[in-house]
């Protein structure tokens, strides 16, 4: 991606781009695979805050995994689909 690229977030497939409900910033996570680091991202979106904070169902995450920025969105329905994008 370069800057002015647009990123078309689509949970259900109907060609509308859904805008998640809120955004959050994981920071740096230490992980074997991008699959373990965004899995950490999804048990604890803020890292700011004490406890885990689970990311729900149409939230977003950034994250930095290997000194890469990816962007992770759960999808509207609360079962875990997770999708990463990096950048």
């Amino acid at each position: 991606m370069k800057e002015g690229d647009r990123l078309l977030i689509d949970t259900n497939d109907d060609g509308v781009g859904e805008t998640p409900a809120t955004l959050f910033y994981t920071g740096r996570i230490s992980a074997s695979s991008l699959a373990g680091a965004v899995n950490a991202a999804y048990r604890d979106k803020n890292f700011k805050r004490r406890g885990q904070q689970k990311l729900q169902a149409n939230e977003a995450v950034f994250l930095q995994w290997q000194g890469r920025t990816y962007l992770t969105v759960n999808d509207p329905s609360l079962a875990l689909q997770q999708i990463a994008i990096c950048c």
